[in-house]
């Protein structure tokens, strides 16, 4: 077995004092699982068993803080959008000039709006990601049907 990479020796007291400032559960048991090396010298398997993590898991949080400091505990490192081929930004901006047409009046069908996206990324995409989009900047289909004849009244 390798012998492990010693913490600074200011890291026990930084790390008592972030237990203290954790407001999520998760977020404490990420510091925890550094704090029991450091302070205490337990392996990753002990930590691990200790705390319900797997023991990857604890050595990639070992490794970040060695790398990161700090700023590695904090994040949870979830969710969030990875692969992307435009930001939201680009997005919204893209969607603004479909936007304006359909303001005025102008029918789009999803099939055009998915042609300019292939031509704006480069690469065919699926039409999918279209309604994704749409989706994620609040546009929903518009039945075109003449309002109903018949109210009910209360």
């Amino acid at each position: 077995m390798r012998k492990l990479t010693a913490f600074p020796n200011d890291a026990v007291d930084k790390l008592e004092h972030l237990l203290s400032e954790a407001t999520q559960a998760n977020e404490y048991k990420r510091i925890q699982a550094v704090y029991l090396r450091a302070k205490y010298g337990y392996s990753a398997k002990q930590i691990a068993e200790i705390l319900g993590f797997t023991v990857q898991s604890v050595r990639n949080l070992h490794s970040r803080y060695m790398k990161e400091g700090e700023e590695a505990l904090r994040n949870a490192f979830r969710g969030g959008r990875k692969n992307y081929y435009l930001t939201e930004s680009e997005e919204k901006v893209f969607l603004f000039d479909f936007e304006k047409h359909i303001q005025e009046g102008q029918i789009f069908d999803v099939k055009n709006i998915h042609q300019a996206y292939n031509d704006r990324v480069g690469k065919e995409v699926y039409l999918s990601t279209i309604y994704r989009l749409l989706k994620r900047h609040g546009w929903r289909k518009s039945p075109l049907r003449p309002p109903s004849k018949t109210v009910r009244e209360i």
